[in-house]
């Protein structure tokens, strides 16, 4: 005579989260070894001068100022916005 016996675990399942955790572990520490190399090669833009005074100009007199930059960083550096205070 056979006697069956109920498991109270659903072993399918019990897997599935097995593989999710060890896909999220591995997902993890992936980030957390390439991240540094992420936040150190960035673009870094220097100037040689921040302002420029310009001291006592006339109204009608035209006037310009280079300033110069370089970039010192790993990264390409791109300027989307300009603006003149």
């Amino acid at each position: 005579m056979r006697r069956k016996f109920y498991c109270l675990y659903d072993f399918e399942k019990i897997t599935e989260k097995v593989i999710i955790t060890k896909m999220k572990k591995i997902i993890l520490i992936i980030c957390i070894i390439f991240a540094p190399a992420l936040c150190y090669s960035q673009p870094a833009i220097t100037f040689n001068e921040l302002s420029h005074n310009f001291g006592i100009v006339n109204q009608k007199d035209r006037i310009e100022h280079i300033f110069e930059f370089a970039n010192k960083g790993d990264q390409e550096l791109v300027i989307l916005k300009v603006s003149a205070s």
